[in-house]
């Protein structure tokens, strides 16, 4: 799904998952790059570390044999357990940036992990373009996060 933008609220596209854990046990799937690396992309294809503290380096580097690439970011929100924001440097289709965000609610016996991606610099044509190309992957990579969480 994707939503309007504003100045203040970028066009972005959401996914949530509930996942059968409390909210300390799946941030370090967040937050840690050798746990990050097994679920963010298709593994063993991608390479991710981040310092956990706003303001922290974010760094995710990809090959899969005939695609590579380099994205390099910042922290910009970082409140365990319950919400971490990256600020991605992406010089892509979508805009030179994207921040991707995941939120927490811890339940009584699950945890609701909510992901935003959203594209400060959009251009509305391409917002089709951009669900089409960006939530298939996140259901998948959200769908890996599950069975490696709960497993």
């Amino acid at each position: 799904m994707g939503r309007p933008s504003t100045d203040e609220d970028p066009w972005c596209l959401s996914r949530s998952v509930t996942l059968d854990v409390d909210a300390g046990t799946l941030w370090p799937w967040l937050t840690e790059g050798d746990r990050l690396d097994q679920w963010w992309c298709p593994p063993p294809t991608v390479s991710i570390s981040l310092e956990p503290r706003v303001g922290g380096q974010y760094e995710e580097h990809y090959q899969d044999g005939s695609h590579a690439y380099d994205i390099d970011g910042t922290v910009e929100v970082y409140d365990p357990p319950m919400t971490l924001a990256i600020r991605r440097h992406v010089d892509g289709d979508f805009g030179d940036t994207d921040i991707i965000t995941f939120s927490l609610i811890s339940r009584r016996e699950d945890t609701l992990l909510t992901l935003e991606h959203s594209f400060p610099e959009i251009d509305p044509s391409l917002h089709e373009r951009a669900r089409a190309y960006y939530l298939p992957g996140w259901a998948d990579s959200l769908a890996r996060l599950h069975r490696l969480v709960t497993a």
